[in-house]
């Protein structure tokens, strides 16, 4: 059976997660997950801190958009 790709808009936490659920639940199902930017993902408390302490979007990341696809069976 031809399955629709399940569509999730934005990564981050949420987006993940999301993700992370439905793989749960359904391993087969193409997930498409559309990065607002680079795909990384970062705790959000990570990102006042790295402002204030002058750190780069890159040094706080905890897993690349890639890293992200692989571990998700999703295309991002």
């Amino acid at each position: 059976m031809d399955r629709r790709p399940i569509v999730i808009v934005g990564t981050g936490l949420w987006g993940y997660s999301l993700a992370r659920e439905l793989r749960k639940l359904d391993a087969e199902t193409p997930v498409l997950i559309s990065p607002p930017m680079t795909g990384a993902t970062t705790r959000s408390p990570s990102l006042s801190n790295a402002y204030t302490g002058g750190k780069t979007p890159d040094t706080i990341a905890l897993a690349d958009a890639a890293a992200m696809a692989s571990q998700l069976k999703a295309t991002v």
